[in-house]
């Protein structure tokens, strides 16, 4: 009795626990979001084998990005404990850095938290220093950004967009004569 209860098992199941090999591991099977009703289930021992299916539709092109290679942003800033004279660090590195790449200077963007009282509003310089460490050999300006009032962002001004693989950047703080001035900020997008 038990020997024809597992041959009636067999019998009866093995359809469909071959349909549950067959869907997992044959592309094209039945349950597959490929498989097409009618198909000779034979066809799983070609796949198998090799044999490439229909190539399916291509995807839309996505939205072409700004000129140049985006490369993300570059900031400095001159730290949250105010400065009470700006003498000692004109014309000082804010912040370096050496692009990895050709880039292309979108915008620039600068703020400060606290502004008091300045007969020279601060401007910071973003400087293409080209290969030089020091920034001493007739560096190119590529923006500028002055600071008119505090808790407001200023839009600085792109004198040059070009930067060369391999060039180094700084930012300067190249004028400035304020009371007090804290987190004068600046950020350039490329």
């Amino acid at each position: 009795m038990v020997k024809k209860f597992y041959i009636f098992f067999i019998a009866f199941f093995a359809p469909f626990i071959a349909y549950s090999v067959f869907a997992a591991v044959c592309p094209g099977a039945p349950g597959s979001s490929s498989f097409v009703y009618g198909q000779n289930p034979i066809a799983c021992a070609a796949i198998a084998a090799g044999a490439t299916g229909p190539t399916g539709p291509t995807g839309a092109t996505g939205p072409t990005g700004a000129t140049g290679p985006s490369a993300g942003t570059f900031d400095a800033t001159t730290g949250a404990t105010s400065l009470t004279s700006l003498v000692g660090i004109t014309g000082d590195f804010l912040n370096s850095m050496q692009a990895p790449r050709a880039l292309t200077l979108q915008n620039v963007a600068c703020s400060a938290a606290v502004l008091t009282t300045c007969t020279t509003n601060p401007t910071m310089t973003l400087l293409d220093c080209g290969a030089s460490t020091t920034c001493a050999s007739s560096p190119t300006t590529l923006a500028t950004c002055t600071v008119t009032a505090a808790n407001t962002i200023v839009t600085g001004t792109v004198a040059s967009s070009a930067v060369a693989s391999g060039d180094f950047l700084v930012w300067e703080l190249t004028a400035g004569a304020c009371a007090a001035l804290t987190s004068n900020s600046v950020t350039a997008s490329f």
